[in-house]
């Protein structure tokens, strides 16, 4: 399950990339770069700016990758039932690297189709897929506690 969620992982940062990459020159020359509570633009700028959510995405991408190797590390904070089980604290990490994978996509696609005029604003995408990482952390705990009682 866990290299499911790895093959997933890079795909979705492949395609932050080659959609960037693709629609750059579809940019017009100031595109939005903040968006207020409403989901709609409130700040402007370069549309080389553009390019900080992939960088960031990656960055992202890359600690969780190695944090999902060594859960162990202190960057990790999560229970310490589901910490305990290195497999399940792992496929966790995994989990919660692709929830945040899908809201950068989200948030770099929906400001490109702003910036390009097909948008008007931001969709309550990456508020449900908070709240999803939120629910996963419950249930994985839940989860880890019942099998530690069971392993008793």
């Amino acid at each position: 399950m866990i290299f499911f969620f790895q093959i997933l992982n890079v795909s979705i940062q492949i395609f932050i990339w080659i959609y960037v990459s693709v629609n750059f020159s579809k940019l017009p020359e100031i595109i939005p770069t903040h968006f207020g509570f409403a989901g709609k633009p409130d700040s402007f700028g370069s549309r080389n700016t553009v390019w900080i959510l992939p960088a960031v995405s990656t960055i992202l991408f890359l600690i969780l990758n190695l944090i999902s190797k060594n859960t162990d590390l202190l960057l990790l904070n999560i229970p310490n039932a589901l910490r305990k089980n290195k497999k399940l604290s792992g496929i966790f990490v995994n989990i919660l690297s692709t929830f945040v994978l899908l809201i950068f996509a989200n948030l770099i696609y929906e400001n490109m189709q702003i910036a390009m005029g097909k948008l008007q604003k931001l969709s309550h995408l990456p508020e449900l897929l908070i709240l999803m990482i939120f629910l996963t952390l419950i249930g994985f705990s839940i989860y880890a506690r019942k099998l530690k009682k069971y392993n008793e």
